[in-house]
């Protein structure tokens, strides 16, 4: 009986959402602080460039920055009122999908700089999504 009250209880709309929100929350940050690095470590990327793609970080740290923005704009997504905090985490899901799967197209040793710039927007956006 207690069993069934626990998956009740996990399994309901609201923690549901929340534990998507988390995932969706915690893997660009994952992409870009082992996955980028060592990809680019195995297509025989410098250390000192892989290095220096940790200032890709610095969104996190600084995104206090622009969290009053986004406080004070609502996004009006297709006619959508979605809410304050709703269009900004839809906005920045549908960029963070594009950034992340474009990153996959492109080869390391002839496009360090389109990488760097992909990398840098997701941090951006993902820290972004992490303040909605």
């Amino acid at each position: 009986m207690q069993d069934n009250s626990l998956v009740g209880s996990v399994m309901n709309t609201r923690m549901l959402t929340c534990i998507f929100t988390g995932f969706a929350s915690g893997l660009p940050y994952y992409v870009l602080i082992q996955l980028i690095p060592a990809w680019l470590r195995t297509e025989g990327v410098g250390l000192a460039e892989i290095g220096l793609l940790s200032l890709t970080q610095l969104p996190y740290t600084l995104k206090f920055i622009w969290a009053p923005l986004l406080d004070t704009f609502s996004l009006k997504i297709l006619r959508l009122d979605m809410g304050l905090r709703r269009s900004w985490m839809f906005v920045t899901q549908v960029v963070l999908l594009v950034g992340i799967s474009f990153l996959g197209f492109l080869d390391p040793t002839h496009h360090l700089f389109e990488i760097t710039i992909l990398c840098i927007s997701v941090a951006v956006f993902s820290a972004t999504f992490d303040i909605s």
